[in-house]
């Protein structure tokens, strides 16, 4: 009967612990469980079986009969090098990190060529803190084992964690696993990486056009490294590999499209514009390739073109979700609010779990002052990508910080000591670090994170900011009181456009929306774009004139049918005045205007989404005020009487009531007298004084404006 019963088990074990892996396998724990119990009824000392066994319970949460299976296992099988290493996993979760080291030392000492026990022996020597000796166990591994491409990568990546980043020995772990790994792209990225991070950026650019060089197939190769480092946000790096790829074939169409994401994430919106426009000459039915220079185009203000691009890209493919996405966003600066708003609900029916799309849902709301339902959206972009900079500043945006142990700003912290966060990154943080500190009165935590944020955006720009003065003199010289005399009755008399001009930051916003509440007026938003170049306006006839401004009436009433009047509060559009009072004679013009430290100030703390380069230095900042400010004496000089109405921000904060009146009256609207009255908070007013000490170079550079602006009057 012995005998019999040995031959069946036998038989049965086998089939059982076969059975057994496979349910464990496929996450079937409960009948994996049962198995591996039938086979040590059959052979209580199946070292197999009471190993996974032993590692199933510890899964499940029963540490305490996984760990005595597993010192079973162990002791039935010394010679195995995996029991021991699955007793170190069952350690270190059970916290026992000393057990778990000694485990792992006698997976090692049992298999020298055990990669996995290297390893875990290495990490838990650094958790315990000894780092030194967690590079010394990587190095013995790989004296071992010089083959292993792992085990350089993880030396590599723990010196450049613990500041030796700049070591040559870091370098040529790097390197070795960028040799060793025939599929090394992600390798030969993070030493890519780890040089730019050091200021070696020529070193960086040769290694990667050297590794790139060095592969049989190296136009693939290429896109494909520029593809992970673009996804790792190493900008500089993935550029050089893409023009490395298209320098071995100059119009291949995936390294444009690349060049072009790079380009467009640099804010180098030209270039990323010219790009894609190759790739769509060479796939014009791609959907992808009207949608990416879409993208490109929306970043540029050319929003009818993105419109076109959009919905051609949504006729070949309704499916693509970046299309939607980037209709949303041209829509949203259109102003048709209530378009784009379907248009995101389209991308989040097709992919809900595309964090971008929720922050460009979110970033719509905001635009509406729609804050609350705004915040919902960051937040459900944070729950898909947790440590998002992007998110977690737009969601700072649209909130309050009240107390001092509020959560989100722990969340803040935590992320800004981050090491992997890229320039934009970092920028996104302490722009949103400043506005939460500023929320909770500590102006002095809050300036330092402001001029933090400043300094790292400033490092994200590929140019040097312009001299503006030429521009603005020329503005100047072309539009005098000669040629606004001459092309008076060009254009069109229709009243239905209300341009709202200013500084960024000086409150157009608000009055839009302000405007927006009387009945018959429709808030256009950012979308219409009002530019010629100077030296055509003295050439311009009154049917160009016309044919312009009937274009641009076209677009200003999409979306908004029956509205007797619309809003336009398109960006740096006060250096267009003189053009809009030729085209639109009958238009009305508001100027917002604030005090000038307060403006340049709340510049100083925005994380603009484009442009406005020059708002992240303090003496630019009042360098370009300065110039806007001459501008706009300018237009005052040379306009007819009654063109153009200031509105000083501080009395429609202050007088809300009298202010809207004032304006109503100029734009020719009524008010219903049953309307709620307004009230706007306060806090916004001579905000500066709480950052004077910080402040010398506005103070210096814009005394004098504050006292000499022209506000409150028609002219």
């Amino acid at each position: 009967m012995l005998q019999a019963s040995n031959e069946t088990a036998s038989v049965v074990v086998p089939a059982l612990m076969e059975g057994a892996l496979r349910q464990h396998m496929s996450g079937m724990l409960a009948e994996a469980e049962g198995a591996y119990r039938k086979v040590l009824e059959q052979r209580p000392d199946h070292a197999g079986a009471l190993q996974f066994l032993g590692m199933l319970r510890a899964q499940c949460g029963d540490a305490s009969e996984g760990l005595q299976l597993l010192r079973k296992a162990c002791k039935l099988r010394p010679d195995l090098a995996p029991v021991h290493y699955n007793m170190g996993i069952a350690l270190r979760k059970q916290g026992d990190l000393e057990g778990a080291l000694r485990s792992f030392g006698d997976a090692v000492d049992v298999d020298a060529g055990m990669t996995e026990a290297h390893l875990s022996r290495a990490r838990i020597l650094r958790l315990l803190g000894r780092g030194h000796a967690a590079a010394d166990a990587l190095r013995e591994a790989i004296a071992l084992q010089p083959g292993s491409s792992l085990l350089h990568r993880t030396l590599a990546e723990m010196l450049a964690a613990d500041g030796d980043e700049q070591s040559e020995e870091t370098a040529a772990h790097f390197r070795s696993a960028a040799e060793l790994d025939q599929q090394f792209i992600e390798q030969a990225g993070h030493l890519g990486m780890m040089l730019q991070r050091n200021g070696r950026r020529r070193e960086a650019a040769a290694l990667l056009e050297q590794m790139v060089g060095s592969q049989p197939n190296a136009l693939a190769f290429a896109v494909q490294l520029g593809r992970f480092l673009f996804s790792q946000r190493a900008l500089d790096e993935s550029e050089v590999c893409f023009r490395c790829a298209l320098r071995l074939q100059a119009e291949d169409a995936d390294a444009l499209q690349g060049l072009g994401a790079v380009l467009l994430a640099l804010n180098r919106v030209p270039e990323a514009i010219a790009s894609f426009r190759e790739v769509l000459e060479q796939r014009p039915e791609e959907a992808q390739a009207h949608a990416d220079l879409a993208a490109a185009l929306t970043a540029d203000h050319q929003l009818e073109e993105a419109e076109r691009c959009c919905r051609e890209a949504l006729a070949r493919d309704f499916g693509l979700v970046a299309a939607h996405r980037h209709l949303g966003d041209v829509l949203v600066w259109r102003g048709r609010f209530a378009e784009a708003g379907e248009t995101f609900a389209r991308a989040l029916e097709l992919d809900p779990c595309r964090a971008e799309t929720w922050l460009a849902r979110g970033f719509a709301l905001g635009v509406e002052s729609r804050n609350a339902e705004a915040a919902a959206c960051f937040r459900r972009a944070l729950a898909l990508e947790p440590e998002s900079p992007e998110a977690q500043y737009l969601l700072a945006s649209v909130r309050t910080f009240e107390r001092d142990d509020d959560p989100g700003l722990a969340d803040l912290e935590k992320l800004a000591a981050k090491s992997h966060l890229t320039l934009n990154g970092k920028a996104h943080i302490s722009f949103a670090l400043a506005k939460a500190y500023d929320d909770l009165d500590q102006y002095d935590v809050a300036i330092r994170h402001a001029e933090a944020a400043n300094r790292l955006k400033r490092r994200t720009f590929h140019f040097a900011i312009p001299d503006e003065t030429p521009r603005y003199e020329r503005l100047m010289a072309t539009f005098g009181r000669d040629l606004m005399q001459e092309k008076a009755g060009f254009g069109l008399s229709e009243p239905l456009p209300i341009f709202i001009v200013g500084f960024p930051r000086a409150g157009k916003s608000l009055l839009e929306s302000v405007l927006a509440g009387i009945s018959g007026v429709r808030a256009g938003g950012e979308g219409v774009l009002i530019d010629l170049d100077p030296d055509l306006v003295h050439s311009l006839t009154r049917e160009e004139a016309r044919s312009i401004a009937t274009k641009a009436l076209e677009q200003m009433s999409e979306g908004a049918p029956g509205a007797a009047r619309i809003t336009n509060t398109r960006p740096g559009n006060f250096m267009s005045v003189g053009l809009i009072r030729i085209l639109f004679p009958g238009a009305t013009i508001i100027h917002c205007v604030r005090d000038p430290i307060d403006t340049c100030l709340s510049c100083y703390f925005k994380n603009f989404n484009a442009g406005w380069e020059f708002t992240y230095d303090l003496d630019d900042l009042a360098q370009h005020y300065r110039l806007y400010d001459r501008l706009m004496r300018h237009w005052h000089d040379v306009l007819p009487r009654g063109s153009l109405l200031d509105v000083r921000y501080e009395d429609l904060i202050a007088n809300p009531e009298k202010t809207l009146e004032t304006v109503a009256s100029f734009c020719g609207l009524r008010l219903d007298p049953t309307a709620p009255r307004l009230s706007f908070h306060t806090r916004g007013v001579h905000r500066w004084k709480r950052y004077e000490k910080n402040l010398d170079v506005l103070k210096m550079k814009l005394a004098g404006l504050s006292d000499s602006l022209l506000v409150g009057r028609e002219i």
